[in-house]
């Protein structure tokens, strides 16, 4: 990649620089690799099935709505090619019953978004990167996870970090990010 060149010297792969079997196998950041969206969803289930859980939800369940936006266009949105951003709230806005988002601390740490909406009727904490974390992002995460544990509400975790990002990344300090925060990134 040539941001990774521009930057350190190194020629690397995208897969070399955060695909899935590097988090599989090297940084353990994922616990399995999926082939294909497909393989994920069957995966997903999978470790669902097997978590045992049996606590009562105290939880208010809404009737389910669509979202004003159709799911269809998620594919256009993200796009195949993995050095192109693109904005996580439209996504969120594809996902959620009504497009309704409450975000958390907007203005704060902007490229991580956090905060609630419902799927399905079911509350959820959604956290989404818009580019790499930086500390302010970390802290924003970590105290957005910390709530959600509080108050028993799932969280639904969004990723997208392009080439550019990774480079950035790779700059000093960037293994602060988790020691200050106590967030993965």
């Amino acid at each position: 990649m040539t941001e990774v060149k521009a930057a350190t010297g190194e020629e690397v792969s995208a897969e070399d620089l955060g695909g899935a079997d590097l988090h599989c196998r090297k940084s353990g950041v994922t616990d399995h690799y999926a082939l294909d969206d497909h393989h994920a969803l069957h995966l997903t289930r999978k470790v669902v099935r097997s978590l045992n859980y049996q606590k009562k939800m105290d939880v208010t369940i809404e009737p389910s709505e669509e979202p004003l936006f159709p799911a269809d266009e998620l594919y256009g949105i993200v796009g195949a090619n993995l050095k192109r951003s693109f904005d996580v709230r439209e996504v969120i806005a594809r996902i959620v019953d009504g497009s309704r988002f409450n975000e958390f601390k907007a203005l704060y740490g902007d490229t991580l978004v956090t905060g609630f909406a419902r799927i399905f009727g079911y509350p959820v904490g959604i956290i989404g990167n818009n580019g790499v974390l930086f500390s302010e992002s970390a802290k924003k995460g970590a105290h957005f996870v910390q709530l959600c544990c509080q108050r028993n509400i799932p969280l639904l975790f969004l990723q997208n970090i392009t080439g550019e990002a990774i480079v950035l990344a790779t700059l000093p300090c960037s293994s602060c990010v988790n020691a200050e925060s106590g967030f993965p990134s």
